[in-house]
């Protein structure tokens, strides 16, 4: 239809009741005239004057009603079209969660076809670890103490593929069908979602590489003082022991001066070995510190309890056998031990207490090496011994 046939039917109503009066009024004048040989009276012309505005009445009461039904009927064909092209899944659902109706995008996205749809519920495909939540804010929905809600989810496409998508729901009232039905918007977020984890594990791997020491996979000096953080604070607030050992290799250096650098290397990825398998089931925190030197934090660990373990290491690190023939102390590579423990107070410092394990290994070193001594915090009752592996 033209422009012009547009208007006509814009004013169809007006336009009949014209017609319809110019007739009338022509025959009012002709039967008067012709018949009677009067004209009209003042009652007459009052009455055809309602008679006029009466039937003007009626064309423009129609016309308005026609407008209305045209509005209507456009608004659902815009709505239909919105709904059949849409590039999001549209879906809309009795209060229980069966489905009524799907626009082609939700065909597309999840591969069931439209009469499977209507044969489900939104749980039917959804994953269903992310079924309760979703049933817990379809309930609110219904129940009127929110007005919408959205939710990322999971939902399992017909070929067994899990898509992420973000579903948008609010309540859709028909008050002619007196029917309220709940109308479910779903854009696919997989693609994004991947990205997120892709980012997350990026981000995971380098917070581990900033706190691993890349030569033997150890904790690096900032990774043992963010360890050290935590297991402090928990020892101080629960009362309990907390040990340091430091463990320094016995003349690397003359080692890596026979040996070379490479040769080094690979001995402090031995000597490390050695250590986490010591200490696989303890809960201790490894790290290299520097060089040629290792500290290991043992939450809930006593002294007496870390001079054990530490001895247990001295003598695996030589039962290890790695050659070190410029060794005064061995054929093989050892190790000197220091160890320090106690129940932090709030005087103390995890500073304080590694200022005592470093004391100890200098003493260790001072006494012949390939040993390993304890110091005593001046807090602590317990009196240990130097022990010798």
């Amino acid at each position: 239809m033209g422009p012009k046939w547009t208007k006509i039917k814009l004013y169809k109503g007006r336009l009949l009741a014209a017609l319809f009066l110019t007739g009338n009024v022509w025959f009012a004048f002709a039967y008067q005239q012709g018949f009677t040989q009067k004209g009209f009276g003042a009652f007459e012309l009052i009455i055809l004057f309602i008679y006029i505005g009466v039937i003007w009445g009626a064309g423009a009461l129609y016309d308005r009603q026609q407008k209305q039904i045209d509005m209507l009927q456009n608004n659902h064909d815009r709505f239909r079209l919105i709904f059949e092209k849409s590039g999001v899944g549209i879906a809309l659902m009795e209060p229980g969660g069966k489905i009524v109706f799907v626009n082609p995008k939700m065909t597309e996205m999840f591969g069931y076809k439209e009469e499977a749809f209507l044969n489900m519920t939104f749980r039917d495909f959804s994953h269903p670890k992310d079924v309760l939540p979703n049933n817990d804010l379809l309930d609110k929905l219904v129940s009127g103490e929110i007005e919408y809600y959205q939710l990322e989810k999971r939902y399992i496409c017909e070929d067994g593929r899990t898509i992420w998508g973000k579903v948008t729901s609010s309540l859709m009232v028909d008050e002619d069908e007196q029917e309220t039905l709940i109308i479910g918007v779903v854009v696919d977020i997989t693609e994004r979602k991947m990205m997120e984890r892709k980012l997350k594990e990026a981000n995971e791997s380098l917070e581990k590489m900033s706190h691993t020491d890349s030569l033997t996979g150890l904790l690096n000096r900032r990774g043992i003082e963010k360890c050290l953080e935590t297991g402090w604070e928990n020892a101080r607030k629960n009362g309990h022991f907390i040990s340091f050992i430091i463990i320094d290799i016995d003349y690397f250096k003359h080692y890596n001066d026979h040996y070379g650098h490479l040769k080094g290397d690979s001995c402090l990825v031995k000597v490390g070995g050695v250590i986490q398998k010591t200490l696989e089931e303890s809960g201790a925190c490894i790290s290299r510190y520097g060089g040629e030197e290792f500290l290991i934090a043992l939450p809930g660990c006593s002294p007496e309890e870390a001079l054990l373990r530490a001895e247990a290491l001295c003598r695996n690190v030589e039962e290890e056998k790695i050659e070190h023939k410029h060794s005064p102390a061995a054929p093989w590579v050892t190790v000197s031990v220091g160890v320090a423990g106690l129940i932090p107070g709030t005087s103390h410092s995890f500073t304080g207490l590694f200022k005592q394990a470093d004391q100890a290994l200098y003493q260790a070193k001072q006494n012949g090496r390939n040993r390993v001594h304890t110091q005593l915090s001046s807090s602590n009752e317990a009196k240990l011994l130097r022990r010798h592996p």
